[in-house]
C-alpha cells in the first residue's frame, strides 16, 4: 500500500474535512483491513469508512485504488465528512459494497430517516 507525501499533507491541512493527525495514521492499515463500510467511488476506486476519528470526532474515510488483483495500490486521500447524512445518501444511491452491520455507526447510517410526528400519527402529539 502506498500513501504519497502529498496525500498525507492534503489529509492533514487542506480544509475542515481533511483534518487528520499523525495519530490517525498509526492504525490505518488495521482499519482499512477491518472497514465499517466500503463504498464504490463515484469516480475511480473505493472509499472505506473507518473507526478512526478526527479531532472533531468524525469517522475518517480513506479513498483507495486497487490493481487488477484487488490489492490496494494507493491511498489517494483521507478525510471526514462533517455530516453523517452523506453516508446515508450513498447507501440510498446503492454504492455500498460491504457493511459491518454490527457497528453502531453503521446501524445509524442504515437506519431509516424518521418522519416528524403529526397529530394524525400520534394521539399524544401537541404543538
Amino acid at each position: 500500500m502506498y500513501v504519497s507525501g502529498g496525500a498525507l499533507n492534503k489529509s492533514m491541512k487542506k480544509d475542515s474535512d481533511h483534518i487528520a493527525t499523525w495519530e490517525s495514521f498509526i492504525n490505518l492499515p488495521d482499519n482499512i483491513n477491518n472497514p465499517l463500510i466500503i463504498f464504490r467511488s463515484k469516480s475511480k476506486g473505493f472509499v472505506i469508512l473507518t473507526e478512526i476519528k478526527n479531532h472533531k470526532e468524525k469517522p475518517l474515510m480513506v479513498a483507495i485504488h486497487f490493481n487488477n488483483k484487488m490489492k490496494i495500490t494507493e491511498v489517494k486521500t483521507i478525510y471526514a465528512k462533517t455530516n453523517l447524512s452523506i453516508y446515508s445518501r450513498w447507501v440510498k444511491d446503492n454504492l455500498v459494497v460491504f457493511a459491518n452491520k454490527k457497528s453502531d455507526l453503521v446501524k445509524r447510517i442504515f437506519a431509516p430517516i424518521a418522519k416528524p410526528l403529526t397529530k394524525s400519527h400520534h394521539k399524544n402529539y401537541k404543538k
